[in-house]
């Protein structure tokens, strides 16, 4: 059986040689983790703005092809419209 002095060795030395990852350093690593795929995110705030921002600037752009669309007959009204 070990004694907790053993196992305190033992860490301290895996800590040295570079085998051992200190808990806190995990956790901090999981933070930055969080934080970089909060900021990636694409339904913060900020992103959702650029996305509408750019959509409409789209939709300003094909608003003359639409309205030309409109005016046209669908197929099933062109479809009615020929003798059977």
């Amino acid at each position: 059986m070990e004694t907790k002095l053993s196992k305190l060795r033992e860490l301290q030395r895996a800590k040295i040689e570079g085998g051992w990852i200190d808990p806190e350093d995990r956790k901090e690593d999981r933070r930055k983790a969080l934080e970089a795929a909060w900021k990636d995110n694409e339904n913060a705030p900020i992103e959702v703005e650029k996305r509408l921002k750019a959509n409409k600037a789209e939709l300003k752009a094909l608003m003359p092809y639409i309205k030309t669309l409109r005016k046209k007959l669908t197929w099933d009204e062109m479809q009615q419209q020929k003798p059977a």
